[in-house]
């Protein structure tokens, strides 16, 4: 009797499977567009399957949504310059590629909650001399992400001989404690995770600009908006958006 009562439930477990993928399959797909040139936000690779597509942290945020949407994921690849004209034409639901919020983006489309802070923190050395203005950063030794927004402060305010251009935003830290560099600019996102690992690193208070990533959509698209909105949400509730970081900002080479 036990044995068939297993068997009854794992076969409502496999209807229930069953009806739950043919309800996304037959749904119509999330168009997301995006730039397959973002390093580590939305770059061409391959699916689990092995079939070529995008992949990236962006890319982590667009299959949560469309889960959330219960629609299955179309990832499209455009131009950078071409993904907004697609998303007004209807050619895209969704935009994600590493958009930075301005006056000018969020009045010509709707942008989401900020998902990703690239606000630069610069960062020394326990028991250095702490910087409290961004003048005072010029002449230092500075690295960076040679992918990241701080790579053109980094270029503006370094000693000639003294730029370094990372691999990644981890490597940066590490140069810093080897004494390789005396500052690290970081996006502000991965501070907090990077502080972990290099406590000995200190963050430098020099409230320079806002840099924040956001989703956008069609300005007639409000239902989306809160969808994508609630995802954000969720993903920073439940700890997904920090192993979506670990993976792709945080990965140790």
């Amino acid at each position: 009797m036990k044995k068939r009562w297993l068997a009854g439930g794992l076969a409502l477990i496999l209807i229930a499977g069953l009806v739950a993928w043919m309800f996304v399959a037959w749904r119509p797909p999330l168009v997301v567009g995006t730039h397959a040139g973002i390093e580590r936000f939305a770059m061409a690779g391959a699916s689990e399957t092995g079939e070529e597509t995008v992949v990236g942290f962006d890319m982590e945020l667009a299959r949560a949504i469309a889960h959330q949407a219960w629609r299955p994921l179309k990832i499209v690849d455009l131009p950078r310059e071409e993904l907004l004209p697609a998303l007004e034409r209807g050619e895209v639901d969704l935009v994600l590629a590493a958009l930075v919020r301005t006056p000018e983006l969020a009045g010509r489309v709707a942008v989401s909650k900020p998902y990703y802070r690239a606000t630069q923190v610069a960062l020394v050395r326990e028991n250095e001399e702490v910087p409290v203005t961004v003048e005072e950063l010029r002449g230092r030794r500075i690295a960076t992400w040679v992918h990241g927004e701080g790579r053109e402060m980094a270029e503006e305010y370094a000693d000639e001989e003294g730029l370094r251009l990372t691999a990644s935003p981890r490597q940066a830290f590490v140069d810093l404690l080897n004494s390789q560099t005396d500052t690290v600019l970081c996006d502000e996102q991965i501070v907090p995770a990077l502080q972990k690992v290099f406590p000995e690193a200190i963050r430098c208070e020099l409230g320079l600009p806002d840099i924040v990533y956001v989703a956008a959509v069609r300005l007639d698209a409000g239902e989306l908006l809160e969808l994508v909105n609630t995802t954000l949400a969720k993903i920073a509730e439940d700890g997904r958006r920090d192993e979506f970081l670990e993976t792709w900002l945080l990965p140790r080479y």
